[in-house]
């Protein structure tokens, strides 16, 4: 009897009790699984690893449902805010920052009170400016880090620093590590910051501050990765100086020290870029083959063999011994970045070898065409200028009648652009372009020339389509002179009726004649002018949209208050000569592929998993000489860093302007992306 009282009253104490220890025993478990997750974090961190480990990633879900059962189940517990941080904490590690910003927030509202705010603030607003709310969340960082007594101060400078290196504001970040290195001397981070330092030097060619900074940095709360990459960066500094011998001691000391025998093969490569760089070839490829037969199957073996094949194209110019080099490549890593470009280095090399023997057969019956496109393989594909511009200049002299003439001289204006350097031979092109074929679509990129160079289009002479379609839209867009406009944009659509400008000159002209003259009548004979004879092209289509025969798709223009749908009808020429900028993003035109491709490169630490492989939508806008001139990302991934990255690299991209229609020059085209895990450079 009295032991069944004892488990009686043990059974009533657990029925009126029991709830606050299972909420604490909840939160607890929440709190472990978070610690333990950290503990995994930072243990990656420190072995260089920027990717979050799946273990980490398990313990963060879990302390995030541990968590959100004691906000379901104990919404008034004296833990309710902080379960609220551990989920916000778990999101914003896990890359969740859309997450992590509402959990924070939740916090603040809910427990305006509690002193988790103050922890979390660094966090959220880290968060909000990985998720594109740049200018405020920056102004609230800056703020914190000013506020050097609180613990994130440090953190938060330090972030700062990073953002401007990341997107290339070196001036801003060299001035915000140097100050973080006198505001927080001891910091666990300033060996980063030295490297970050020397970078920034080393990229200003200062090699003696850059030396300075980077030999401060010691193997000391920093990554294996970062302290290799900052021996290099010296080793570098010694090669761009010609001091050979003190970068040798620097790879040898690597390769005697045990703790680095895991980048053996990235010392052996880079031992083979110094001895080219001392026109040593023996010992260069001694190293490379040393590096392929040591680590086969590696990522360092993929470089020995692409370095190989760079030496037999431009030292060699063995271009079947460069494939065979470029080909193993893709054999050694076939997922990496470098063997991407060695594959489009041997099908460039396959295409120019099969254009050479369709010339070398044919002789003088190869088509001009061909032997254009062996000048593009040449300038484009395998960089070889020199090789490039006697093709071309081998087609515009012995070929001046051929409708491919005035394009191979464009080509060879671009060249000595923008290869070469030289824009007064490339003047002399251009002016051919104009004297010789004032008909030619192409004098349009002409004239786009002279008018950068600050020459009016007056006075460039030759009355060419360009220079007539260029100054109807000066006398239209620019001064309002609709006389004058029509004048110009009459005569090209009457004496140029092969012109791919005609289209748009007829366009303005009753946009011109219909908005602003009134006289609807004759617009709707132009319009109708355009829709026959210009079927099934975007100009028709316009012209069916303002016949009041098709409804005209444009986006949702942004009014001050509202936003308000644009009726077809209320789109004038002004607005829509450029409709690619309304239209969808499935509508533009597709960019042609490019002749240099831009590298997207973004910290490895901003990596997220989930990004590998994405595909982001950008707008581009690609000029009469194959650059990119303006970039709109439609799809930002969250994260600053790997925005500008994208952004960097499209601009960074270059076009063959001659695989362009001219009349879509410095227009949109869309344009995409793939994200891929950023690749440790050698």
């Amino acid at each position: 009897m009295r032991i069944s009282k004892i488990i009686l009253f043990a059974i009533l104490i657990a029925v009126t009790s029991g709830s606050g220890c299972v909420y604490y025993n909840t939160f607890f478990l929440a709190k472990k699984n978070y610690n333990r997750a950290e503990k995994k974090r930072k243990e990656a961190l420190k072995k260089g690893e920027t990717t979050l480990p799946s273990g980490a990633k398990t313990l963060y879900d879990t302390s995030i449902k541990k968590s959100s059962k004691v906000l379901t189940y104990y919404p008034e517990s004296e833990y309710a805010d902080d379960a609220l941080f551990l989920i916000g904490m778990c999101y914003f590690h896990e890359g969740e920052y859309a997450k992590a910003i509402q959990k924070f927030e939740e916090l603040a509202l809910s427990f305006p009170e509690s002193p988790l705010n103050q922890q979390v603030e660094y966090y959220y607003y880290l968060a909000r400016y990985k998720t594109g709310d740049y200018i405020n969340a920056k102004r609230e960082l800056e703020r914190i880090a000013r506020e050097k007594k609180l613990k994130e101060a440090e953190e938060a400078a330090f972030i700062l620093a990073e953002f401007a290196y990341e997107n290339g504001k070196y001036k801003e970040a060299l001035q915000r590590y140097i100050k973080f290195l006198k505001d927080f001397p001891n910091s666990d981070k300033k060996n980063r910051a030295f490297i970050r330092i020397g970078s920034i030097y080393f990229k200003e060619k200062n090699y003696q501050e850059a030396i300075s900074y980077l030999e401060k940095v010691e193997y000391k709360n920093i990554s294996k990765d970062d302290y290799f990459d900052a021996r290099m960066m010296i080793a570098n500094v010694y090669i761009e100086e010609k001091k050979f011998d003190e970068a040798y001691k620097i790879y040898n000391s690597l390769l005697k020290n045990n703790i680095f025998s895991a980048y053996e093969g990235k010392v052996y490569i880079r031992l083979g870029k110094f001895y080219e760089a001392q026109h040593d070839t023996t010992n260069a490829i001694s190293f490379y083959r040393k590096t392929i037969d040591k680590f086969p199957g590696t990522e360092d073996a993929a470089y020995g063999y692409f370095y190989l094949g760079e030496m037999q194209q431009f030292l060699f110019a063995n271009l079947k011994e460069a494939k065979a080099m470029y080909d193993s490549v893709s054999i050694m890593a076939p997922s990496s970045e470098i063997a991407k470009e060695a594959l489009t280095r041997s099908a460039n090399i396959g295409k120019l070898t099969s254009y050479q023997t369709e010339i070398d057969t044919l002789g003088e019956e190869a088509s001009v065409e061909t032997q254009l496109k062996l000048a593009e393989m040449y300038l484009f594909g395998l960089e070889q200028i020199d090789s490039a511009i006697n093709e071309y200049e081998y087609i515009a002299e012995n070929y001046p009648e051929d409708k491919l003439a005035p394009k191979a001289l464009y080509a060879l204006g671009w060249t000595y652009l923008f290869k070469k350097n030289d824009p007064n031979k490339a003047a002399e092109y251009f002016s051919r372009i104009l004297a010789d074929y004032p008909n030619s679509d192409y004098t349009v990129g002409a004239v786009a020339f002279f008018k950068q160079k600050g020459v009016a289009v007056d006075s460039i002479g030759a009355k060419t389509v360009g220079f007539l379609f260029a100054k109807g839209e000066d006398f239209y867009l620019v001064y309002n002179r609709l006389d004058s406009a029509l004048y110009y944009y009459s005569t090209v659509a009457t004496n140029f009726p092969e012109s791919k400008f005609r289209p748009r000159a007829l366009l303005a002209m009753a946009d011109i004649i219909g908005e602003r003259l009134g006289e609807q009548d004759s617009a709707k004979k132009l319009y109708s002018l355009v829709k026959e004879e210009y079927k099934e092209t975007e100009y028709s289509q316009f012209a069916k949209a303002k016949l009041g025969e098709k409804t005209l798709e444009v986006a949702r223009a942004k009014m001050p208050e509202e936003e308000k749908e644009v009726e077809p009808d209320t789109v004038t020429y002004a607005q829509a000569k450029d409709t690619t900028t309304e239209v969808a993003w499935e509508d533009l035109p597709k960019a042609p592929t490019p002749k240099k491709r831009g590298v997207l490169s973004y910290p490895e630490q901003e990596y997220r998993s989930d990004l590998e492989g994405k595909r982001v939508k950008l707008k581009i806008r690609i000029d009469p000489f194959g650059k990119v001139t303006e970039v709109k990302i439609l799809q930002p991934t969250g994260s600053a860093a790997i925005d500008e990255g994208i952004k960097k690299a499209a601009e960074d991209t270059e076009f063959d302007p001659l695989e362009i229609d001219i009349s879509n020059y410095n227009k949109w085209f869309r344009y995409e992306i793939y994200i891929t895990k950023p690749e440790k450079r050698i």
